[in-house]
C-alpha cells in the first residue's frame, strides 16, 4: 500500500508539472498571438496643386529631371544635434527639448530646406515644452553617415523622373515640359525609431514662353528602428524609398496630365460641365456652396450633381464654406472648349492642405484620414475641399451614384 501511495503521489506530481508546463506554453502562445502586428503603412503623398489649371498641361509633356543636389536636413550626428540643442535652449530639460524640438522640426522641415537658419530655433521651441516629454531615438555619427550616404545614392531626381514617366502618356510633339526634382529629405527621430519625410517639387512649362508656379509634394515614411533601416545593406530603406518615389510620382502626374475631353456633336457651341459630389464620410450633413465666376451659387449636397452649359473660355470654380461647412474655401480654374464634356468632382478631405511647412504633418500608420489632434489648432488644418477634373469613364461611374440638385 505504501509503495502504491508513493507511486500515485509521484504520478500526480508529474501530471501537475505537465499541466503547469502546458499552461506556460499556452500562455506564451497567447502572448505571441495577442501582440499586434505593426500597422501597415499607406504610402500617400500630399500636395497643394490648387493653383494649377484643372485640365493640366495643354499637351503631354517631356519630363525632365532637375539634377540639383538634394538637401538632407537633420542628418548630423547626435553630438552635433545635442550641441545645437544646448545652444538653443535657455534652460535644461534636454529630454523634453529633444522630443518637442524634433516634433517642431517635423512640422517645419521644408522651411529648414529653404531657410536653414530657422532650424536653429527648433531646439528652443522644444526647451519651452519642458522636460516631461520622453526622449526620442538617438542617431549615432556612424548611423547618420550611413543613412546620409544611402539617400545620396538612391534618392535622385532621375529616379523620380523615371517613375513619373509611367503615369504620363507619351510626350506630344511641342514644347510642353514638366521638370521634377527631389528637394530634400528630413530625418525625424521618434521614441520608437526613425522616420523620414521626402519632399519633391514639380514645375510645368506649357510652352517656351510660359512657366507655372511650382508645386510641392510630400510623403512620410513609416517609423522603424535604425537597425531595421540599415540591415542587409539598407534593403528596407531602398524598398521604402522606391515606394515613396512611386507615391510622389502618383501625386505629380495627375496634376499635370493633359485632360482630353470627349466632344459632343449635340453641343457645338458650348461646353457641358458636370459638377458632382460622391459620398465621402466627412462633415456629414454639411455642404459647400459652388460658384462659377462668382455667380450661380448652389448647395452641393452629398451625392448631388448639377450640369452647366458654358461658353468656351476660362472659369473659376469655387467651393465656398458656410455655417455647415468648416473647411476653408477652395478654388480651381478650368478652361473649356466648345462641344467638350468636363467632369468636376468636389470632395471633402480630412487631410490638411500642405504648405512648405507641412512635410511631416501626415498621419502615422494605416489611417490615411486621421490627422494629429493638435494640428486642428493650427491655421488651415480644418480639413479641405478637393476640386478635381476626373476622366469621363471614372466620372460616369461615380455620378451614377448621385442625383441631380434642383434647389
Amino acid at each position: 500500500m505504501g509503495a502504491s501511495r508513493e507511486l500515485g503521489d509521484a504520478s500526480a506530481s508529474t501530471n501537475a508539472k505537465r499541466g503547469l508546463l502546458a499552461l506556460a506554453i499556452a500562455a506564451s502562445l497567447v502572448g505571441c498571438a495577442s501582440k499586434p502586428p505593426p500597422p501597415l503603412h499607406r504610402w500617400v503623398a500630399t500636395a497643394n496643386v490648387d493653383h494649377l489649371p484643372m485640365q493640366g498641361l495643354p499637351a503631354a509633356p517631356q519630363i525632365v529631371a532637375d539634377q540639383a543636389r538634394i538637401d538632407l536636413a537633420n542628418f548630423e550626428n547626435e553630438a552635433e544635434r545635442d550641441a545645437r540643442r544646448r545652444a538653443g535652449t535657455a534652460s535644461g530639460a534636454v529630454g523634453g527639448a529633444l522630443h518637442a524640438g524634433m516634433t517642431a522640426m517635423g512640422h517645419i522641415g521644408p522651411i529648414c530646406l529653404v531657410l536653414p537658419p530657422l532650424c536653429l530655433g527648433v531646439a528652443a521651441l522644444g526647451g519651452a515644452a519642458g522636460g516631461s516629454q520622453a526622449t526620442v531615438t538617438t542617431v549615432s555619427a556612424e548611423d547618420a553617415s550611413r543613412l546620409r550616404q544611402m539617400f545620396r545614392e538612391h534618392a535622385t531626381s532621375s529616379a523620380l523622373q523615371q517613375q513619373t514617366v509611367h503615369g504620363m502618356p507619351a510626350a506630344d510633339p511641342g514644347s510642353a515640359k514638366l521638370v521634377v526634382r527631389l528637394v530634400g529629405v528630413l530625418l525625424v527621430p521618434r521614441t520608437d525609431g526613425v522616420s523620414f519625410r521626402l519632399v519633391a517639387q514639380a514645375q510645368g512649362f506649357p510652352d517656351s514662353d510660359r512657366q507655372w508656379q511650382p508645386t510641392m509634394h510630400f510623403v512620410p515614411f513609416p517609423t522603424r528602428p535604425i537597425a531595421d533601416w540599415l540591415k542587409s545593406d539598407g534593403a528596407q530603406l531602398k524598398s521604402d524609398l522606391e515606394s515613396a518615389l512611386a507615391s510622389l510620382s502618383q501625386s505629380i502626374a495627375p496634376a499635370y496630365r493633359p485632360y482630353r475631353p470627349r466632344f459632343v456633336d449635340a453641343y457645338p457651341h458650348q461646353a457641358i460641365v458636370y459638377i458632382y459630389r460622391p459620398y465621402v464620410q466627412f462633415n456629414w450633413g454639411g455642404y459647400p456652396e459652388i460658384l462659377i465666376n462668382g455667380e450661380g451659387r448652389f448647395p452641393l449636397k452629398v451625392r448631388g450633381n448639377r450640369a452647366f452649359f458654358l461658353s468656351p473660355g476660362e472659369y473659376e470654380i469655387k467651393a465656398e464654406g458656410n455655417s455647415t461647412w468648416y473647411p476653408p474655401d477652395a478654388m480651381r480654374t478650368l478652361s473649356v472648349e466648345a462641344g467638350g464634356e468636363y467632369f468636376v468632382r468636389v470632395t471633402p478631405s480630412a487631410r490638411p492642405m500642405p504648405s512648405t511647412s507641412d512635410a511631416a504633418l501626415q498621419p502615422e500608420g494605416g489611417n490615411s484620414e486621421r490627422v494629429q489632434p493638435f494640428a486642428l489648432f493650427l491655421p488651415g488644418r480644418m480639413g479641405r475641399t478637393v476640386i478635381t477634373l476626373v476622366p469621363r469613364a471614372q466620372a460616369r461611374m461615380e455620378i451614377s451614384q448621385t442625383r441631380p440638385i434642383t434647389d
